[in-house]
Order: structure tokens, then sequence, then C-alpha cells
């Protein structure tokens, strides 16, 4: 048994824990603050006093649940959300919550020789299992934490994710032997010291943790904007080239003209042919896609202008209107990896068989895409619908295909992949939901 006074100093401390774990799911859950600013501590600063004084007036486990969900509810208004979210939110702590005390519970039946009895008349014991089940809970959110991140579309390494489920797993472990000890044995301070330190290296660690993601999603946010740099960059240049041969070509309009009428008048009707020959190429050889949006004329003119370099033939079939809403970003993500694939993918093809092809068809507020390109026959081993690759690297194995899914989620769709061996052709297509035309 410990004291009384002792068993209240640690309950609060653990108070903290809990909140700050309250803290961390709402800043996950919801993404903007009302006009509060920093001093958005203040309602969880008030969490914390109300918790107290519900605890220390009535002590009673039905006041505190209820108690809970009230202040629970007060932190929400903090938050631009419907009601319907914070509903929600509230429902996902509680329910995780009694997750926890009941994993809890159940773990310590079944691995000590401990019962419920001997818990409840040990005030030692009732305190291990707050302390715990404070950090199962904070388990739980953790958990919530990356699912809301996965469906952000921000990708962290996996080994991230295990490190940081770690720290509370060692804590439960490290708090369990240093409980199991005859505490009546340990000074008040060390006691208190070992478990506010060990609470202070979970949060320290998610922060961490959050941190390195965030980082990570902004590389390779940042990494996108480079790439769009580099398409907006070309494409302007190749605009003005086209503008230039435009121009060139209305200046010397009259002359082709007079020399046509020249070699018709004198039935040199061959040279005519060659005359208009020369001018139709001259003028492929200056076509650009030009859909008006800006976006994806930026990305295809360049991927295309790559791949004829590369001698691989190249059509477009673009029946899209100028201004949709889907994000630049997205279309960088979602165009730049499939017809990078499709690049790569036809240079294993001997020149004269290389080609891709781009679909693109709006109609009311769907956007369908389908990218094609030739394949060199050889079948594909596939894993979660997805083909594994064929580099010789394989950490870098279904990246772009993977990084095109994450982003089709956002519009309610999902990759459609078909290899036709037959015809050695690849194809990726898909449906965007809700775009609309501005």
């Amino acid at each position: 048994m410990i004291s009384e006074r002792l068993f209240d100093v640690l309950v609060f401390v653990t108070n903290v824990f809990y909140i700050t774990i309250i803290w961390i799911f709402n800043s996950h859950f919801f993404h903007k603050q009302n006009k509060v600013g920093k001093i958005i501590f203040l309602p969880y600063a008030f969490y914390y006093v109300a918790a107290i004084l519900v605890y220390i007036l009535f002590n009673d486990p039905t006041i505190t649940l209820l108690s809970n969900v009230g202040l629970l509810f007060l932190t929400t208004l903090f938050y631009q959300s419907r009601f319907k979210q914070k509903f929600t939110a509230i429902s996902i702590v509680i329910v995780l919550g009694v997750i926890a005390e009941l994993l809890l519970a159940y773990a310590v039946i079944l691995f000590t020789d401990l019962s419920i009895d001997v818990i409840e008349q040990s005030n030692i014991y009732t305190l291990l299992m707050i302390i715990l089940s404070r950090i199962v809970f904070f388990i739980g959110v953790i958990a919530a934490a990356k699912i809301i991140k996965r469906r952000e579309q921000q990708r962290s390494p996996f080994g991230s994710w295990l490190a940081i489920l770690t720290t509370p797993v060692c804590s439960i472990i490290i708090l369990y032997h240093v409980f199991s000890v005859n505490i009546e044995n340990h000074d008040v301070v060390r006691l208190i010291f070992i478990v506010v330190s060990v609470l202070v290296m979970n949060i320290v660690a998610f922060f961490l943790y959050d941190y390195l993601e965030n980082s990570f999603a902004v590389k390779a946010k940042n990494q996108i904007l480079a790439e769009q740099v580099g398409y907006y960059t070309e494409h302007s240049k190749a605009q003005i080239e086209y503008a230039e041969a435009v121009k060139a070509l209305k200046h010397d309009l009259k002359n082709h003209i007079i020399a046509l009428k020249s070699f018709l008048d004198e039935d040199k009707n061959d040279e005519a042919k060659t005359h208009i020959n020369n001018l139709l190429k001259q003028a492929d050889d200056s076509k650009i896609v030009n859909t008006n949006n800006f976006t994806i004329d930026a990305i295809i003119n360049y991927k295309l202008n790559l791949a004829e370099t590369h001698s691989i033939g190249c059509r477009t079939s673009l029946k899209i209107p100028p201004n949709l809403t889907i994000a630049s970003e997205d279309v960088c993500v979602i165009l730049g990896n499939l017809l990078d694939n499709a690049i790569e993918a036809s240079l294993k093809i001997e020149k004269g068989k290389r080609f891709i092809n781009i679909n693109m068809t709006y109609d009311k507020g769907n956007l369908y895409i389908l990218v094609s390109n030739a394949y060199d026959g050889e079948p594909l081993s596939f894993k979660a619908e997805k083909p594994l690759t064929t580099k010789n690297n394989t950490r870098e194995h279904g990246i772009g295909l993977n990084s095109v899914s994450m982003v089709l989620k956002k519009y309610n769709s999902d990759l459609d992949i078909s290899l036709d061996l037959e015809k050695s052709v690849f194809t990726a297509d898909f449906v965007l939901y809700g775009i609309k035309s501005r």
C-alpha cells in the first residue's frame, strides 16, 4: 500500500499525461483551430483543473465519466468542424479509453496471478492500472494519428511507426516492474520521478516522431513542387517557341502562298505537294498539347517531349475543360509517375514499336484518365493488384504506383492496371470523382 496523498499526487501526474494525449488526438483529428492562436492550451488547462476538482469533490466513476464527456466536448469547440465530426472525435476518445482499460485488465488477469479483487483492494495496483491504461490509450491515439495521416496521403517509413510504438510498450514493461517491487521501500520522490520521466519520455518521443513525419511530408511535397517548377519552366519555353513558330509562319504565309501558286501555275504538282508536306511537318514539329489547363499541359508536354527524344511515338486524346478543381500537386503525382513508368517501360522495346497513349475525358464531374504503353511481353508478378518492380533496386518497388494510388484515394478512386500479353500493352486507368469545372 501507498499513502493516499502519494496516490492522489500520482493520479494528478497521470492526468497531465492524459490531457496531453487528448490534445495530441484533437490536433490530428481537427485540421483548423478557431481564432485562438497560442492560447489553445487554455481549454486543456481548464480541463485538467476541472477534472481534479471533480475527482476531489466526488470521486465517483459515473460523475467522472460524464464530466469527462462534457470537458471533451468543450475542447472541440476550439476547432473548426461540424457537430458530427466533434461527436465522432469524442466517441473515438471514449471508445479508445474503454478498450485500453479492458485490454489492460484482461492482460493483467491473463499474464499475472492478480485478480480484480486484489487490484481493487490495493491502491498501488489500482494506481498501476491507471498509469498503464493511460499508456495503452496513448498507443491507440498513435494508431489513430497514423490512420489520419495515411488518409491525408502522408507516407512515412514503416520503421518510424514501429519505433514510436516501442516507447510506450517498453514503458509498460518498465513501470510494471517498478511497481512489482515493494514500493514502501522506495522514497516518494524517486517514485514520482520514475513515473513522470516515463510519461514525459512517451510524449517527447511522439512529438519527435511527429516532427519527423511532418518533415518527411514536407520533403515529399517540396520534391513535387520542384518537379512542377521544372514542368512549368519547360512548358513556358515550349509555348514561347510555339508562339515564335506561329509568328514566323504568319510572316511567311504570303511567300508560301506565292510559291504554291507559282508551282500550280506551272503544273509542278509534285513540287507543290513537297512544299505543303514541308509546311505540315514544320507544324507537327512545333505542335504542343494545349487544353488551356496549364498544369496538365505542362506535365504532358514535358513528358512527351522527353519520350520523343527516345523515339517513342505519342498520341493524345484530351477532351477536358480548362479549369478543373483537381489540385496541381495531385496532377503532378498522378501524370508524372504514370508517364515516367510508361517511358521507362517503352525504352525496353526496340525503336519503331515504342508508343505511349494518353486519353483524358471529362463528363459530369468525373475525369477519366488512361495511360497505355508498349511492354516487352515479359509476364509481371502482382501483389495487392499492383505489379512488382522489375528494377534492380527492389527498395524502389512500386513507389510511383503507390504514390498514385494514395492520391486517388482522395477522389474515392482506385488504380486499375491491366496487361495484354498478346498485344504487349500495359494500361493504367482510373476515374477521379467529384471534379468540378470552374
